[in-house]
């Protein structure tokens, strides 16, 4: 029998399995290391924390209540890593600016 831990994310009560507790805390605990530098670094943390929040209430049922490991590990292959979500946002913005500075170049007015 394992130990369930409870927990509020973003609000709402989960019971998660202790094992499932601790990949959980230093997968956020990595998060939020990642964007401690970043100016809107809390806001980003808490809408990671609301997302995961709405994939954990979308895998518990009546029969399952308890949030395993497996599930951490589903909602964290969901989210991908820290590295990846700050990625996307960097190269999107830099393909946009490269699409704007083309774009002005080209423009010429007779």
């Amino acid at each position: 029998m394992k130990k369930a831990i409870k927990i509020n994310l973003s609000g709402i009560i989960f019971h998660i399995d202790d094992d499932a507790y601790e990949k959980l805390k230093a997968y956020l605990d990595t998060i939020s290391r990642h964007f401690s530098n970043k100016q809107e670094s809390k806001e980003i943390v808490d809408d990671i924390e609301t997302r995961i929040a709405e994939l954990f209430q979308e895998r518990i049922s009546e029969e399952k209540q308890v949030i395993t490991l497996k599930i951490v590990n589903e909602v964290i292959d969901i989210m991908g890593n820290p590295e990846d979500i700050a990625d996307t946002g960097e190269e999107a913005e830099d393909k946009k600016n490269t699409f704007h500075e083309t774009y002005t170049r080209s423009k010429r007015l007779y």
